[in-house]
C-alpha cells in the first residue's frame, strides 16, 4: 500500500471514529457502549457500503461483497446489527421488509453523514486535503522511521 493510500484510509478511519463520538451525544447508550472502542466489523461493514452502488443494496449483497472484500463471512445477523448500531449513529436509513420476518431484503440508503464519510472513504472530498492530511502524513511517516511524534 502506498503511503498515500495508507494517509487516506488512516484519514477515514479518524473522520469514521469522530463521527460516530459525536453521534453517540444523540443515541441510545448501547448503541455507542464498547468495551474496547468501535467494532471492527461495523467499520468494515460500512466500508462495504461505501464501495457498492445505492441501487438494490440489502443485506444479502453487502454479506457477499464483506465476503469478497475482506475473506471472511458474515452472518446475516451480525449484517443486520451492524446496519441497525450505523443506522443509530445517524450514517444509514433502514427500511424493514414489509414481507416477512427476515431481515434479509431490507434496504439500506447512506444519509447525509453516510454520505460524507463515503465521499471520504473514496477520495472525492477535498475537505481533508490541508491540514489534517499532512498532520496525518507527518505522523505516518514519524511512525515508520521509529522516531518520537509530538
Amino acid at each position: 500500500m502506498s503511503l498515500s493510500c495508507t494517509i487516506s484510509n488512516i484519514q477515514f478511519d479518524y473522520a469514521f471514529n469522530d463521527a460516530v463520538r459525536k453521534a453517540s451525544k444523540s443515541v441510545s447508550e448501547n448503541a455507542t457502549t464498547f468495551q474496547n472502542g468501535i467494532p471492527n466489523q461495523t467499520v468494515l461493514v460500512f466500508k462495504t457500503i461505501c464501495c457498492l452502488p445505492d441501487e438494490e443494496l440489502n443485506t444479502r449483497v453487502i454479506a457477499e461483497w464483506y465476503f469478497r472484500l475482506f475473506g471472511i463471512s458474515i452472518s446475516n445477523t451480525s449484517t443486520v446489527r451492524n446496519l441497525h448500531r450505523l443506522s443509530d449513529y445517524g450514517f444509514l436509513e433502514v427500511v424493514i421488509n414489509p414481507h416477512g420476518k427476515s431481515h434479509k431484503y431490507t434496504w439500506i440508503r447512506l444519509t447525509m453523514s453516510g454520505r460524507k464519510l463515503q465521499k471520504l472513504f473514496m477520495g472525492s472530498t477535498s475537505e481533508w486535503k490541508d491540514k489534517p492530511r499532512q498532520v496525518v502524513e507527518r505522523a505516518v511517516k514519524s511512525a515508520m522511521t521509529g522516531d518520537v511524534y509530538d
